[in-house]
């Protein structure tokens, strides 16, 4: 029963993805940013889970997805009023990186 959800998690997730960037107006810069919530997210994901440490594996699913989405929302969200520049974009991702 996993299996089938995951993979249709995944389709399901491409097709909004796909749907709700088709109205977005990004630069180079801003996508760099909006797409380094992706690993932002993923990091946020890996220490949540070393910390709870969720017995099911559907939970595992539900707080990487949460982590990960909300990591890109969140970069979306930060960019809307802001148009960076690809150098902009670097230092940012470096400094959050370093961190």
């Amino acid at each position: 029963m996993g299996i089938p959800l995951t993979y249709g998690g995944a389709l399901a997730s491409a097709y909004f993805t796909n749907r709700y960037v088709q109205t977005r107006n990004y630069t180079r810069g801003d996508a760099n940013f909006v797409s380094s919530g992706v690993g932002l997210g993923l990091f946020y994901w890996l220490e949540l889970f070393a910390l709870l440490e969720p017995d099911t594996y559907r939970g595992n699913i539900l707080l990487g997805l949460a982590t990960i989405n909300g990591g890109v929302f969140l970069a979306d969200r930060l960019v809307q009023s802001v148009d960076m520049t690809q150098g902009d974009a670097s230092i940012i991702i470096l400094g959050s990186a370093a961190s």
